[in-house]
């Protein structure tokens, strides 16, 4: 990751490299090789064949508004499905916000909102079919900051 810091203001940004193909299941020696055993190691060959690296990326920024002893922050984040030739709906996004309240030296109030969206695909024994779901969530977070 990079970032910067200033009197008025910071911002970073980061990337995280992962290869999904890499990923594998082992029997612990000493382990029967029962039909589940061999199942789950037969689960490496599609891990190989199926999944793909990704690079997740993050960025986000605070602004310090000194006279008004406030802090306004924002974020964006992206986590790629890691399934190969996967449709971007399917990537997991984050956009966050936020706003701080720093009333002396020792407290601070902090309130934040992150919003994520992506969209899955599901099916279980009592779907006939493949069932396409959108998620959209929203998640606030309040916090109340005492330094000692």
């Amino acid at each position: 990751g990079i970032g910067y810091i200033s009197e008025i203001f910071t911002i970073g940004a980061s990337m995280r490299y992962r290869d999904w193909s890499q990923l594998r299941f082992e029997i612990a020696d000493g382990d029967n090789m029962t039909e589940d055993n061999a199942i789950l190691l037969s689960e490496n060959n599609e891990i190989r064949s199926n999944l793909r690296a990704t690079i997740n990326y993050n960025v986000g920024g605070e602004v310090y508004l000194k006279n008004l002893k406030t802090k306004l922050r924002a974020g964006y984040a992206v986590k790629p499905y890691p399934v190969d030739n996967a449709d971007e709906e399917l990537d997991r996004q984050y956009l966050s916000g936020g706003i701080g309240f720093i009333f002396d030296q020792y407290v601070s109030l902090d309130l934040g909102v992150v919003k994520t969206n992506w969209t899955q695909y599901s099916s279980d024994n009592w779907t006939l079919a493949e069932t396409k779901e959108k998620i959209d969530n929203t998640k606030v977070f309040l916090g109340l900051t005492y330094n000692f």
